[in-house]
């Protein structure tokens, strides 16, 4: 469940590159503000193991430049075949 203000990264074909490249670069910052605390990071690639390799991805480069990264589990909300066709 989305907080107000949080902040929803969507990752699709048409997105993978430029959003991958924010998280490379350091252009999504987190932080102790309600505005940099949280990130919903959507991901539909039409691929179940592309998607869980994708979030595992970001999850390495954030664990890289934020140590509260490190030991966050990664958590599947919306597993294919219940939400989506």
């Amino acid at each position: 469940m989305q907080k107000p203000e949080q902040r929803v990264c969507r990752i699709g074909a048409e997105t993978i590159s430029s959003e991958l490249q924010k998280f490379q670069t350091g252009q999504y910052r987190f932080g102790s503000t309600p505005a940099t605390n949280d990130m919903w990071i959507a991901i539909d690639l039409q691929d179940e193991q592309f998607e869980r390799a994708v979030a595992a991805y970001i999850h390495r480069l954030l664990s890289q430049r934020h140590r509260p990264f490190v030991n966050a589990p990664l958590e599947e909300h919306c597993p294919r075949g219940r939400d989506r066709g």
